[in-house]
């Protein structure tokens, strides 16, 4: 263990009488840091906050705003919103006489802030304020302007006032709940005039000489179709991946800080809505001379993929012609095409009719016709004369393929990423906005440098080829290490007899399977390196070609296991075939109760070794076996398992995508069941979809604890929870939820265990990188090279009222390294553990990971229930499949199944969880098969 680290004594915080500006956040409240490690100095993306020598004075209005004659729940865009309130500000200035209008922040939706309002605000406008604001909407073929009739109502809500002393942190003994909420009350006001600032910049700086640039705003962020850094890169279907900007302020120990991140999201391309539709649908693009068939497939593309789209469509009403048209809302699509009759105000005729009394003929008249919402009227416009408006999201789940190349093309070198954070906060000028002046807030031009600690990485114990030989026990390098020749597992299983089932090369059956000599070659080379690893490899039964159409896939699945009687089974499958994949899970994991491992036919194709080693890892897990372990010293290092102890992960998994709020999610929980990391007992439950807060945990806790008492004879004294799939907005209430579940639960047993409850947050902006050098003109010159693995961060950039840490286990294989923050929510130890066993402990789980010979980036135990939870989703996705087609009129979609999660083609989402039956169904179906559970094998591994 290298020596601790020695770190100056921190200077005790001026009082209001030593310093007239006072300290902002002078952090008194943090009581424990840890010590171990290596000093090494960083800088992090964050900017520090001089205090504003004056008072802020900020109005806040509701604001609401309506569009005369528009439909019922029609929304209004967001720059439209922004338009009308700045002529609503014009009003007030003549409405109430103010000498010159204040500045003001504006949320695009609700929310509306005066700032410095001089002189001071009227009695008047506290109550309920009613304008009318007359604007212009698109342009009509005769160059005339439609007039657009708003009306607006102002309700006052609250006055805030800001200064330095407001941001004053009493210490952790005196502070109370009111003086934290009123903080970040502040600090979420300033984040709301920073977004202000943030647009009005970046629309200052859009180029004159790119007229198609197009600037979109999106809560703190800020996306451009064209910057000076990078340009988008397409990613086919009529997608490209847009670059942006991200910035918020932030309460810490170092005080208030800007912390700014780039940022990068998925927009559709600009382009004629049937082509689109068509291009995501994979259906090809129509010609006049084909008959269009898929017309159910183009609405179920419209329906799961552009719902709620902006488009601008070509119309004729009978009387005007909007050419290219207004900007509608895309509702509904019918099956009903452009040459069939419909009434329209008692007259029978078509929309092709329509188009064709204004000489505008209608190519494809098969493929239907959608309702576009402007204002109070509905149009039936034809696929072909809708055009997708450009600078709108891109909401659905990636596939695979597509997550590779977003990974690759947003991933940037640190010295990269650190100098495009540099210069947009130069070039945007955001320091200087009018905004922050007027706040007096004062942003430095500097990143802020911080004193981290290298923690050492944990030794790794393996077996020796000779029984008498001490073990073999290896250093990671820059968090990675090798498994040499001769070196073998720590605990080598037993493979069995198994059977190998080859599924059809294609999405569907009756395609060609792969050849027989290929599989058993592969087969061979796996076996040679499993017994150089010490395993004892079994017999193959037989190669079995699966040739049933998919609704008879299972039962022969079943039938074939069943005759053969194998203990193991591997499925070979092309890539795409992922209802064949969640079809033989069910099956194995879930019916029979028999150990699998899938492979792919191209890895089979390619042979690399590097592959063969990964398959054995998990096949040596599933038989029984462990790869490897933390040597014996390093547990010992570990203070806080010197008695009973357990740790658990509990992780979630959700739906395709946000707006799919009927599919449901899944949580997995994973828990230790001895004192070497090397057991492990799995649990599952269905929940509500994207619901972070999980209802009833209580069970799941008692049985994981069962199963700990069944392998060491007792209760653990000591239960370490690590969490994720929560936001930091929303541990206030999983403190409630989880805690007062794994609270009952221990009282259920009548068993006395202390608890330590962490929370894992991924989703976040902080990123270290190393100090920079000066160049001959002393500007700073940032490094290429990744912050180490094992740098711990928690001081100065952490939260004063909490207990949290930053944490970069593993190497920086792509891009810049993102670390990863740990919140300790509840510590009960009663033995004094200190940041420092946390953290080691924290840092030991991330190495004992045993899919591969990598430092990951959070704990094993909470990487193996997010598995476990994912697994649920590719079992679902059969479950419900299954049983719709036995009971018609069942919620249809597939879950998200697959593997690596990719989205099923078919029926749209359904309200599946609504269903009493379907629900029932799934709850059954992703239940681990006594003999896996019995035998704690983890079959999602």
């Amino acid at each position: 263990m290298a020596a601790p680290a020695v770190r100056a004594p921190r200077p005790p915080a001026p009082s209001a009488a030593d310093s007239p500006d006072m300290m902002f956040l002078e952090n008194k409240s943090r009581e424990t840091f840890g010590q171990q490690g290596q000093p090494k100095d960083v800088i992090t993306n964050a900017f520090k906050c001089i205090p504003p020598k004056k008072r802020a004075q900020l109005q806040f209005f509701d604001c609401n705003i309506v569009l005369q004659g528009a439909r019922e729940g029609q929304k209004i865009r967001k720059d439209q919103n922004r338009r009308v309130m700045v002529e609503v500000l014009d009003q007030m200035a003549d409405r109430f006489q103010w000498p010159r209008k204040p500045l003001f922040a504006y949320d695009d939706e609700k929310t509306f802030v005066l700032v410095n309002c001089t002189p001071k605000l009227p009695m008047a406008l506290h109550d309920k304020q009613d304008f009318a604001v007359v604007g212009d909407g698109p342009r009509q073929a005769d160059g005339a302007r439609v007039v657009m009739h708003y009306d607006i109502a102002l309700t006052y809500t609250k006055e805030l006032l800001i200064t330095a002393a407001d941001f004053q942190v009493m210490d952790r003994q005196h502070q109370t709940n009111q003086q934290v909420s009123a903080v970040i009350e502040r600090q979420q006001a300033l984040n709301l005039l920073l977004r202000e600032a943030m647009t009005d910049a970046s629309h200052a700086e859009k180029n004159p000489d790119r007229p198609n640039q197009i600037i979109v705003s999106m809560g703190d962020k800020i996306y451009s179709n064209l910057t000076e850094q990078r340009f988008p890169r397409d990613i086919g279907r009529y997608r490209a991946i847009w670059p942006g900007f991200t910035a918020s302020f932030k309460i810490t120990c170092a005080g208030l800080i800007l912390n700014a991140d780039l940022t990068h999201s998925v927009f559709f391309n600009e382009g004629k809505l049937h082509e689109i539709v068509c291009s995501m649908m994979e259906l090809g693009t129509p010609t006049p001379a084909s008959r269009i068939d898929s017309r159910l497939a183009l609405k179920k593309g419209l329906g799961a993929i552009l719902r709620t789209r902006l488009v601008e469509f070509q119309t004729s009403d009978g009387e005007t012609c909007l050419l290219p048209g207004p900007l509608g809302q895309l509702g509904k699509m019918f099956y009903r095409s452009a040459v069939q009759q419909f009434v329209a105000d008692g007259v029978e005729t078509t929309v092709a009719e329509a188009y064709a009394a204004h000489n505008i003929p209608i190519e494809f008249p098969e493929l239907g016709c959608v309702e576009v919402h402007y204002g109070s009227a509905t149009y039936r416009v034809p696929l072909e004369k809708c055009y997708l408006t450009p600078g709108q999201r891109y909401n659905a789940l990636l596939s695979k393929q597509d997550q590779a190349v977003f990974i690759r093309a947003v991933s940037l070198s640190p010295d990269k990423r650190i100098g495009e954070i540099a210069q947009f906060m130069d070039i945007s000028r955001v320091r200087s906005h009018p905004l922050m002046l007027e706040t007096g807030l004062t942003i430095e031009d500097h990143f802020i440098e911080i004193g981290g600690r290298v923690l050492p990485l944990p030794a790794i114990e393996y077996r020796p080829r000779r029984e008498n030989s001490p073990p073999v026990v290896v250093t990671p390098i820059n968090g990675q290490w090798t498994m040499a020749r001769g070196v073998q597992y720590q605990k080598s299983a037993v493979m069995p007899a198994y059977l190998v089932l080859v599924f059809p090369i294609g999405r569907s059956s009756g395609c060609p399977c792969m050849a027989q000599n290929r599989v058993v070659q592969f087969l061979q080379q796996m076996a040679q390196e499993a017994v150089s690893r010490g395993m004892t490899w079994g017999n193959l039964i037989n190669i079995y070609n699966i040739e049933q159409p998919p609704e008879r896939m299972v039962a022969e699945i079943t039938e074939c296991v069943q005759h053969f009687n194998p203990k193991f089974v591997f499925g070979i499958f092309d890539r795409g075939t992922d209802r064949m994949y969640s079809d033989w899970k069910a099956v194995m994991d879930n019916h029979l109760g028999i150990p699998s491992q899938g492979l792919l036919n191209q890895t089979i194709d390619r042979n690399p070794r590097g592959c063969i080693d990964n398959i054995l890892f998990k096949v040596n897990i599933k038989c029984g076996g462990n790869n490897n372990t933390l040597t014996e010293n390093g547990l010992d290092n570990l203070k806080m398992l010197h008695r009973y102890f357990m740790v658990i992960g509990i992780s979630l998994s959700h739906g395709q995508t946000k707006d799919e709020d009927c599919k449901p999610s899944y949580a997995g929980f994973v828990g230790s069941t001895d004192d070497t990391f090397r057991s492990w007992v799995s649990e599952v439950m269905v929940t509500e979809a994207n619901d972070a807060v999980l209802p009833q945990i209580t069970e799941k806790i008692k049985n994981l604890l069962h199963a700990y008492r069944a392998s060491c004879g007792r209760f653990p004294e000591l239960l370490i929870v690590y969490r994720d799939g929560v936001t930091r907005t929303q541990e206030g209430e999983l403190n409630r939820n989880d805690l007062r579940c794994i609270r009952e639960a221990f009282r259920q047993l009548n068993a006395q265990i202390e608890l330590v409850f962490v929370v894992v947050n991924k989703m976040h902006r902080t990123r270290f990188f190393q100090k920079p050098t000066k160049n001959a003109m002393g500007a700073p010159v940032y490094s290429r090279d990744n912050i180490p693995p094992g740098l711990i961060v928690d001081d100065q950039i952490v939260d004063p009222y909490g207990d949290d840490f930053y944490l970069a286990s593993h190497r920086g294989l792509l891009g810049t390294s993102r670390p990863i923050r740990y919140n300790i929510l509840v510590n009960e130890d009663s033995k004094q553990t200190d940041a420092d066993d946390v953290q080691g402990l924290t840092m030991a789980l991330c190495y004992i990971y045993q899919r591969c010979t990598l430092g990951v980036s959070i704990p094993a135990p909470l990487y193996y229930a997010n598995l476990a939870a994912a697994r649920c989703a590719v079992l679902a996705d059969s479950v419900i499949r299954h049983t719709a087609a036995s009971n018609p009129g069942r919620g249809q979609g597939g879950a998200r199944g697959g593997r690596g999660g990719g989205r099923g083609r078919g029926a749209p989402a359904a309200p599946v969880m609504a269903d009493p039956v379907m629900r029932q169904a799934i709850t059954q179906g992703i239940v681990q098969h006594p003999f896996l559970k019995e035998n704690q094998r983890l079959s999602f591994i």
